[in-house]
């Protein structure tokens, strides 16, 4: 009595779109698709920011083994209350897409995005204070970090001659050396869902006439997935990292029909 499908998908997205160092433009540079751009794109291929490396879903249904023909077919009880239903449910899970760390500081020759220089100093975990949302509350979900800005630091710049300084030159900013997406493994949360019904039929007539009787239930583990992480990066922040937006509900739904 039980059927059931299982997909699985293993993947990388690899790409040179999404978010890019505007602060650097590369007007004769072309992307992978022959367009030309207006910044080096194509120099910054990595992970998009739709990457999932994995993305599996389970779905089916089983007829519950009770009454007639099966477990307590000779109860009436048992034929009665438990027999006929089935349960059927829908269950997915898929990986968090990559997190694109953005700094401040790029000021010559342009202003725009750019990423920031990883920290040659820094040490241990880039991520702090315990998993996405740990500790917070629906009412304040931006009151904790959970990326160490202390991992980054702002992009050096060319050393000017003593002439160029004397004349107020202003120093041009490198390429922040992190990578476009995905830095030291920064990932937005996973996430997964489990959804379910509950069905029987009952027979008004022998042959015609029926009554179905179904429960619907989403999100049955009511799983509180965090999002919205803040990617932007400066010296001082106190930001990095924080949550701004949460989703999962479970909710109930019941339902009878007639069927003829």
């Amino acid at each position: 009595g039980l059927s059931y499908t299982l997909h699985y998908t293993y993947s990388r997205n690899l790409g040179d779109d999404g978010t890019t160092r505007s602060a650097f433009a590369v007007p004769a540079a072309v992307s992978s698709n022959g367009m030309a751009l207006a910044g080096n794109n194509r120099a910054d291929r990595s992970l998009t920011a739709t990457d999932i490396p994995e993305n599996l879903n389970i779905y089916g249904v089983d007829e519950l083994p009770f009454g007639k023909g099966h477990i307590g077919g000779d109860n009436f009880l048992v034929r009665n209350l438990l027999g006929g239903w089935a349960l059927s449910g829908i269950f997915s899970y898929y990986s968090g897409t990559p997190l694109q760390i953005v700094g401040s500081g790029c000021t010559t020759p342009s202003q725009g995005t750019c990423m920031p220089d990883l920290n040659p100093n820094f040490h241990g975990s880039v991520r702090m204070n315990g998993s996405w949302g740990k500790g917070i509350t629906a009412a304040h979900l931006n009151a904790i970090q959970y990326i160490n800005p202390q991992a980054f630091q702002s992009p050096a710049a060319f050393a000017l001659p003593q002439s160029a300084i004397a004349a107020g030159a202003t120093p041009i900013t490198k390429i922040g050396d992190a990578p476009r997406s995905a830095v030291l493994g920064l990932r937005n949360p996973g996430k997964y869902n489990l959804d379910m019904s509950l069905r029987r039929s009952f027979n008004i007539t022998p042959e015609r006439v029926k009554f179905i009787f179904q429960v619907d239930c989403t999100d049955v583990t009511n799983k509180t997935t965090f999002g919205g992480i803040n990617v932007t990066w400066s010296p001082a922040s106190t930001v990095l990292g924080q949550v701004s937006s949460v989703s999962g509900n479970r909710d109930f739904q019941f339902s009878g029909r007639v069927n003829f």
